[in-house]
């Protein structure tokens, strides 16, 4: 790889200041890893640089593997950094966590701030294919990306053939993965099975080279078309969600007026937001039915509860059920309470208590929980109402709504629906 396609493809993912950055370089010993030491060597000093290096425990070959990736090193003066596999999963998904999480461990323990893998076009071409056996939508069609936040890929523009010839022509040495061939492995039969044949039938269109080129703009569109739908799902979100450390709550009405690809959007921007899991389409076709038949709560899976009341809408996961309510202390002359954004002047000592609803709460003769009712207030906010009570008693003497003044002047910023009207 020429230091200068690679130096301008930095400049467009990264910017002028990269040669003041540090690369972590993943590097297994294989073919692609291999091109992308010499290539980053050839553009930046070695103090820039650090190879990582991850054995799979998968085979008898890997100490050999290991041994020529700290020796490549060794003669390019690169630091050096390896780390195993320890846990007893065997599968695909299970590896390539393990792999992630070593290097970004690696990123973080030396400061750095870029992971660079070797990842080439052949392999998009097969991760798009999984995607599309197994079944994805949009965001999962496009694949991978040239940059994802801290990881760059610079090599998924270039066929494995490319990368073959160019170290032929410099002499690069490499090691062959014969965990390539692995039946074991999805991947592995889509290569086998699913690219030749691609491949072949591109001769008739230009040949294997003009098939890839041709890849490059498909991929090119579909990663406009998915910063499209991020930044209207992100968009949607802000405008129809509210986020405390309790639930993500917005209004039914509101909902149910947007268009229905709107609506999957912003469903999707809230499972993300709470379990970082996509939302697949049967799970998305239930969420809207039970939100439009106005179904009073279920479980979408075991972590994610959905309530609905008083006209919102509420989604939490496990952490936020189990958050614990707020807390009210004494500050000087003041009660505040920081998860609440609540500060109000503290009242006689012994007399008045500030904390939040509790049943059985009254005001006058009347239970505060019918009060709650008649003024719209939804249950999930409930708990987390602020109530002024005499001490020692379940008799309220004052609560936040719009229509009263407070006892004393109360500060109060927790997006409670009901006074948000």
């Amino acid at each position: 790889m020429q230091a200068e396609w690679l130096n301008n493809w930095l400049l467009g993912h990264i910017g002028s200041d990269y040669p003041r950055r540090h690369f972590i370089l993943a590097v297994s010993g294989g073919l692609d890893s291999v091109a992308l030491c010499h290539s980053f060597s050839a553009l930046l000093p070695a103090t820039a640089l650090t190879i990582a290096h991850f054995d799979h425990r998968m085979r008898d070959a890997a100490k050999g593997e290991r041994q020529f990736v700290r020796m490549l090193a060794h003669q390019m003066n690169i630091g050096f950094v390896e780390g195993q596999r320890q846990g007893s999963v065997v599968s695909e998904n299970a590896l390539r966590e393990e792999r992630w999480a070593f290097l970004q461990e690696v990123r973080r323990a030396l400061g750095a701030h870029f992971v660079v893998t070797g990842h080439h076009a052949n392999d998009q071409l097969e991760t798009q294919l999984m995607r599309m056996i197994r079944g994805t939508g949009l965001t999962g069609i496009r694949a991978m990306q040239p940059r994802s936040g801290c990881v760059l890929r610079p090599f998924l523009c270039f066929p494995k053939s490319e990368l073959q010839e160019l170290a032929l022509n410099n002499g690069w040495g490499f090691r062959e993965d014969f965990s390539n061939t692995d039946d074991r492995f999805f991947r592995n039969r889509v290569r086998k099975e699913l690219i030749p044949p691609l491949e072949k039938l591109s001769e008739s269109f230009g040949g294997k080279g003009a098939f890839y080129q041709r890849l490059q703009g498909t991929w090119a569109e579909l990663a406009w078309a998915a910063q499209f739908v991020d930044e209207s799902q992100r968009k949607l979100f802000a405008t129809h969600c509210v986020v405390t450390p309790y639930w993500i709550r917005s209004k039914v009405s509101d909902y149910l007026a947007l268009p229905f690809p709107e609506r999957a959007l912003l469903l999707r921007a809230v499972r993300e937001k709470l379990d970082s899991v996509p939302l697949n389409r049967d799970e998305l076709a239930r969420l809207d039915r039970e939100i439009s038949e106005g179904t009073r709560e279920f479980w979408l899976s075991e972590k994610l509860r959905v309530i609905q009341s008083c006209g919102q809408v509420y989604f939490q996961n496990a952490l936020q059920r189990e958050a614990p309510l707020p807390l009210f202390e004494k500050q000087d002359n003041d009660t505040v309470s920081t998860q609440l954004g609540f500060r109000a002047k503290s009242l006689k000592e012994g007399e008045f208590l500030w904390r939040t609803f509790q049943a059985g709460d009254r005001v006058g003769s009347k239970k505060l929980k019918e009060v709650f009712l008649e003024r719209g207030v939804p249950q999930p906010e409930r708990s987390l109402l602020p109530v002024l009570t005499r001490a020692g008693s379940q008799e309220v003497v004052w609560f936040p709504r719009l229509d009263q003044v407070g006892p004393t002047k109360v500060e109060l910023s927790f997006p409670f629906s009901h006074l948000a009207h």
